[in-house]
């Protein structure tokens, strides 16, 4: 009896070691997992019919939501914004956006883009509606779009705190609350007895495509990492980065851009990141474009991301105007009350001039030429010049050395 006894005690004892021991190795391995470096970014699948027909060449069958280890105020520049105590509209503001709508519809008319077909409808898919405040936006990518981000997601009801704090993406958080809604939807809101307010915020789409390559290419981002290495193995011949080169002159990328000495390239290093030159992704973009793929969301052009031929826009800002062209609309929508504006990565991958020329011009004019016919529309719509950027190109330059 004492023999079973003791049997019976050990094999207790042995069952309990075992469930401690499962117990330790779950909680260890979950605990240490966020801190593995392969663990940095999570991605949550969600697929829907409209993703994969979005997806650009070479992606996954879905978009990700990215969710990172990090807050959201640690990862951005974010500057307070202190609005007026009173606002009107003056005539120069009245002026100045009735003139920009005045040359969209002339332009989509001369171009027949104002005729809806099977080819050319609205793509609703990219606007977001507030119902509660009656406000309606086009979300260009690379165009302030993480400001009116922010805006929107206070307006939906996120607190200041917790959307700073937020390892999720604003876009992820948006479209939470914001359901992408169909082109009856929201045409049925536009139709409404008390008119919505529309607004999209307009770039030069040369600067818009540099600071794009900046942020989501240059700078390394895992979720470009595979579109990367595809762009990079299909274009070997233009994968030089041109750090030196005395034959550019002042169209020379910066000192810093592929330096092997600089911290940014180190850090790519460090990581195994493979980072395509900036003709290397155009050329990838030109070539995409013939094929008639859809393009990636923050290269598309606004002609084709917002639909502005189909879909009148009661505002249409831009960058060089953005302060003046979002008090009109804070003021105008009656938001003032209840946002407290921020500048969002204002400057950090905004190029200047000169920081974009640095990229744009190391193209040969016959890529600055087929770039520039992907975004003509554009240009023509919101008003912005391309010659210069055909007196830049490496070899224009270098013919003008030649014959001096």
């Amino acid at each position: 009896m004492l023999r079973r006894l003791r049997i019976k005690s050990v094999v207790a004892l042995l069952a309990v070691a075992c469930c401690v021991l499962v117990f330790l190795c779950t909680d260890f391995g979950s605990s240490r997992q966020p801190r593995s470096p392969s663990a940095r970014r999570l991605h949550i699948v969600r697929i829907t019919s409209e993703d994969r027909g979005r997806c650009l060449s070479g992606c996954p069958d879905h978009k990700p939501i990215s969710v990172h280890t990090r807050g959201y105020a640690a990862r951005v520049k974010i500057e307070s914004v202190t609005l007026p105590p009173e606002w009107s509209s003056s005539p120069e503001d009245e002026q100045r956006l009735q003139l920009r709508k005045s040359r969209v519809k002339e332009v989509c008319h001369r171009h027949g883009l104002d005729i809806a077909g099977p080819n050319n409808s609205i793509n609703a898919w990219e606007f977001l509606i507030n119902k509660k405040f009656n406000l309606v936006w086009c979300s260009v990518f690379k165009a302030a779009s993480s400001t009116w981000f922010y805006n929107f997601n206070i307006l939906a009801g996120y607190s200041e705190n917790f959307l700073l704090r937020s390892k999720e993406t604003p876009i992820t958080l948006a479209r939470q609350k914001y359901a992408r809604p169909t082109t009856m939807e929201l045409e049925n809101f536009m139709n409404q007895t008390q008119r919505p307010l529309s607004f999209l915020i307009a770039r030069h789409p040369l600067h818009r495509l540099v600071s794009a390559y900046r942020d989501k290419l240059l700078s390394g981002k895992r979720y470009y990492s595979r579109l990367a290495r595809d762009i990079v193995s299909t274009y070997p011949s233009l994968g030089e980065h041109p750090t030196t080169d005395s034959t550019l002159g002042n169209s020379a990328a910066p000192r810093w851009y592929g330096s092997p000495s600089s911290s940014l390239a180190r850090a790519r290093l460090a990581r195994k990141l493979v980072v395509p030159t900036f003709p290397q992704l155009v050329q990838y973009l030109i070539d995409s474009n013939a094929r008639g793929e859809v393009l990636d969301e923050h290269w598309t052009p606004i002609s084709q991301f917002c639909t502005p031929c189909l879909f009148e826009f009661d505002v249409i800002a831009k960058m060089e105007t953005l302060d003046e062209d979002s008090n009109y609309v804070i003021f105008k929508s009656g938001i003032e009350k209840y946002i407290k504006p921020k500048r969002i990565n204002r400057n950090r991958n905004a190029p200047t001039g000169e920081v974009a020329d640095s990229f744009l011009c190391q193209l040969s004019t016959e890529m600055m030429k087929k770039l520039i016919e992907i975004y003509r529309v554009d240009m023509e719509l919101f008003g912005y010049e391309y010659e210069h950027y055909l007196n830049c190109t490496k070899d224009h330059i270098r013919l003008e050395r030649i014959y001096r």
